[in-house]
């Protein structure tokens, strides 16, 4: 096999954003492979206070990598060990965590779409107030990050369960508005060349719009020719199609706005409050 590092990018969100509809959708293009939530420990990419861990031999990456297989998500990816370790000794000890994280995104792009020019990551633990620190450690990569309306974000977030943890991904609109303000305020420090900055609202009312600036801002084709054996969904886990059980269907622009009925007046009311002329400057209307 002959390894070259790919050119990767980061999918980074607040939860129950649309960021798997975007995923499912990105993956179609020919030069696209997206991961799914494999959730690679953040000990490799050098973000939230960590630092690159490194390996110095064989037998210290194999004893990592079956640690990580026995307690996180990243079995789902189907890599098997033996070409981890071979596309290792192809680089060559000792090897560091960004130089492991591009290992893996190759191998996992050879596996499931290995013509493809660009891997996108996707986990859920990648945030957006990681991105500088990532940008250390990766200076190539490029990020998008979804925005959608912050009370959608907590209305869908309020209904859906999280697997893992058996309760509610949020309880409190307060929170939710918290982390959302906290994303919008880091975003907008970040270079437009590095980090594309898009919506979910766009995403489902004007797809092909938004679709010809981020393929252009990823510099890769708008080709669709290639149709995959293992479809993007084919490769989700069983709790995250359940969470996602619409996600090969087209979305519905109606339920973008489900919110302004369902959520409870008072929730709105915190919400708008607390993110004031934030809400209005990324062009959403306060209620």
């Amino acid at each position: 096999m002959n390894y070259q590092e790919p050119r990767i990018a980061f999918l980074t969100y607040l939860s129950r954003s649309g960021s798997t509809l975007l995923a499912r959708l990105l993956d179609e293009y020919d030069d696209i492979c997206v991961t799914t939530e494999g959730e690679i420990p953040l000990e490799l990419f050098g973000v939230k206070s960590y630092s690159p861990i490194t390996f110095y031999s064989k037998d210290d990456l194999e004893l990592y990598l079956n640690n990580i297989l026995a307690n996180t998500r990243a079995a789902s990816w189907n890599i098997p060990n033996n070409q981890i370790l071979n596309l290792c000794n192809e680089v060559g000890f000792p090897i560091n965590g960004p130089q492991l994280v591009y290992i893996l995104l190759y191998a996992y792009k050879e596996i499931y779409s290995p013509n493809a020019r660009l891997v996108i990551y996707k986990a859920c633990p990648f945030m957006p107030w990681h991105i500088s620190e990532s940008m250390q450690y990766f200076p190539e990569a490029l990020h998008i990050h979804l925005i959608r309306d912050p009370r959608a974000v907590y209305y869908s977030q309020k209904k859906s369960i999280d697997p893992f943890k058996g309760t509610p991904f949020s309880r409190s609109p307060l929170k939710t508005a918290m982390e959302w303000k906290r994303a919008i305020r880091l975003i907008s420090d970040y270079p437009e060349e590095k980090v594309k900055i898009i919506k979910y609202e766009e995403l489902v009312d004007r797809p092909k719009d938004l679709f010809k600036k981020i393929i252009l801002f990823l510099g890769v084709s708008l080709s669709k020719d290639h149709i995959s054996e293992i479809q993007f969904s084919d490769r989700m886990e069983k709790v995250d199609k359940n969470l996602h059980r619409e996600i090969d269907l087209q979305p519905d622009t109606k339920k973008a706005f489900l919110w302004k009925d369902r959520l409870l007046i008072n929730e709105i009311k915190i919400i708008d409050h607390y993110l004031n002329e934030l809400i209005a400057s990324q062009g959403y209307e306060i209620q």
